[in-house]
């Protein structure tokens, strides 16, 4: 009888109560804030801008969950490379609640992106388009065939930069620095690889370790909360008590963890 493959270990379970010691009123405060996400996302909502930040909301719930995860085994790198998708999903929510009217622009975008991948599939992939639904090809083309023709050219769903809207909802700090530190370390240039990079050799500093660790889980948990934020009050969920109180209890984890 074949004897079963053994397990594949993952991540440093040595290394959890390291992290876990240090940021502990702040995993406290995590497991509270799960209850708070799942109590609102599971919620109804009809309009078409509350469909659409329930979608970004429980993404963004599913990311910080990775990013705890993590965090605990010392990927403080990889970590960033999640919080910094957090924090585009944060300014992008924020950016749809304060200007409702480009909810259309942002779904419409679905159509475009598809068409792109539609038509090279066609060119140069055709055994692979003959595997999507025609149905479904058709639908695109269908919503394509309605685009502007400025927004049926453009390869993002509005002309604004993330910087432009992060300063329309009032972000501009997080973007200017960890966003920027962030960005670096995802795109693997120069300075992102000398930010993982360890004195006196400057080789890149192997798992476990704490170094990006704090930052991710700070962003990574202030996002989440905003997001929930923006989406409780855009649809009127009634839940503006229980987030204040998640709010108190983030301040108060992260005050902790500081002294």
């Amino acid at each position: 009888m074949r004897k079963p493959a053994p397990l594949l270990a993952v991540g440093f379970p040595d290394f959890w109560e390291t992290i876990h010691r240090k940021y502990a009123p702040v995993f406290t405060e995590a497991v509270k804030l799960a209850s708070l996400e799942s109590q609102l996302l599971k919620r109804e909502v009809d309009l078409p801008l509350h469909r659409v930040l329930r979608l970004i909301a429980r993404s963004a719930a599913n990311s910080f969950g990775a990013i705890v995860t993590l965090v605990l085994n010392g990927y403080g790198a990889d970590a960033m490379r999640i919080a910094r998708s957090m924090f585009e999903a944060d300014v992008v929510m924020a950016y749809l609640r304060k200007h409702p009217d480009a909810v259309g622009d942002f779904i419409d975008h679905s159509a475009a992106a598809a068409k792109r991948s539609y038509d090279y599939m066609r060119e140069h992939a055709p055994d692979m388009l003959q595997q999507v639904d025609p149905k479904a090809v058709a639908d695109v083309e269908k919503r394509f065939a309605k685009l502007p023709s400025q927004r049926s050219k453009s390869i993002r769903w509005t002309p604004k930069t993330l910087k432009v809207m992060a300063k329309d909802v009032g972000l501009t700090e997080i973007y200017e620095t960890f966003y920027s530190w962030a960005s670096s370390i995802h795109h693997a240039d120069i300075s992102g690889l000398f930010y993982q990079a360890e004195a006196p050799n400057y080789d890149i500093e192997a798992a476990p370790s704490e170094r990006w660790v704090e930052v991710a889980l700070n962003i990574g948990h202030g996002s989440l909360l905003r997001i929930l934020n923006n989406y409780n009050e855009a649809a009127e969920l009634g839940m503006d008590d229980q987030i204040e109180r998640r709010i108190a209890g983030f301040k108060k984890a992260w005050r902790s963890k500081s002294t």
